[in-house]
């Protein structure tokens, strides 16, 4: 069984020279809600290393995570949603109306979306 912190590092491993991919799958490990939902992480493919079953790489399946989401089968808060659908635009998966996904946020939640918006333009400079 993967625990949350090896899914993580799996998804950190596949995301790893991909700035956007790398800031959503941030988002998601600081948001710490989605990548330990069984219902969530079904969306998630993985693969281990069968000489060394401590690496992996791991990826979201974004538009069948999405349409999970979008047809209750991935029950949530509304800002559970958009921090969801907010990773998922950051690894250019979704397109969202971004006043509608930000006015809403609470301070913490603003915080983790600013550090990946951030990863990306640090990335970049």
């Amino acid at each position: 069984m993967t625990t949350t912190a090896q899914r993580v590092e799996m998804l950190r491993a596949s995301a790893a020279g991909l700035p956007t991919e790398e800031a959503a799958v941030g988002l998601l490990a600081a948001h710490a809600h989605w990548l330990d939902r069984a219902d969530f992480t079904r969306h998630i493919t993985e693969a281990r290393n069968v000489t060394d079953p401590a690496a992996g790489v791991a990826a979201i399946d974004w538009p069948s995570a999405l349409y999970a989401l979008d047809t209750g089968r991935l029950p949530c808060s509304a800002g559970e949603r958009r921090m969801l659908r907010l990773a998922a635009s950051l690894a250019d998966r979704a397109a969202i109306s971004l006043g509608d996904a930000v006015t809403s946020l609470d301070h913490t939640n603003s915080r983790i979306l600013v550090e990946a918006i951030l990863h990306v333009v640090d990335y970049r400079m």
